[in-house]
């Protein structure tokens, strides 16, 4: 392999490695907010908002929140 093709490789590789490590931390950041977010979800629930509007505002449908807010009462409980 020419020397140039190989300083091309590593240097792709290196690029890679980088982006994993940014992809990991965004995954882990993305799942910090995702965690809040349903607390809110089932604080909101608490409070009274109904199962319709907040799937309308998370784009998440009505079964989705009954059953976050379900898990949240089991764990809670």
């Amino acid at each position: 392999m020419s020397d140039a093709l190989e300083a091309a490789r590593l240097r792709c590789l290196d690029d890679v490695r980088k982006l994993t490590a940014e992809l990991r931390q965004a995954k882990a950041h993305a799942d910090d907010i995702d965690k809040r977010l349903r607390a809110e979800v089932c604080r909101c629930a608490d409070l009274g908002t109904s199962n319709y509007r907040l799937a309308q505002i998370t784009g998440w449908s009505q079964p989705t929140i009954k059953t976050i807010r379900d898990k949240n009462l089991t764990k809670n409980n």
